[in-house]
């Protein structure tokens, strides 16, 4: 997913709804709810809506909060399709690229 360009989040509470940018559409996922201050569970990806929860370290929101005040970002994450339903777990940490 490429986030909009000059989209901002907070930096307190770590909690933030980021959307894709309209003119770089991406099938797969459309907006990712970023919850920051956790040490565990990497979240859910829902496959009807193409959105995703992601819970994030410190470090990582930090890390998403920074690139999304430089530009324009891309958000890749991993999601485990064998399970059942349209409610997927996140796999690991999304990772996040200045584009």
């Amino acid at each position: 997913m490429i986030v909009t360009p000059g989209t901002h989040i907070n930096s307190s509470p770590e909690y933030a709804t980021v959307y894709e940018d309209p003119n770089n559409q991406t099938p797969d996922l459309t907006a990712v709810t970023a919850i920051g201050n956790n040490t565990s569970f990497h979240g859910t990806y829902s496959t009807s809506t193409c959105t995703a929860v992601v819970y994030l370290t410190s470090t990582e929101y930090l890390d998403l909060y920074n690139k999304l005040n430089s530009g324009t970002v891309r958000i890749d994450l991993t999601y485990d399709s064998s399970v059942s339903g349209t409610t997927k777990p996140v796999m690991s940490a999304p990772t996040f690229t200045l584009v």
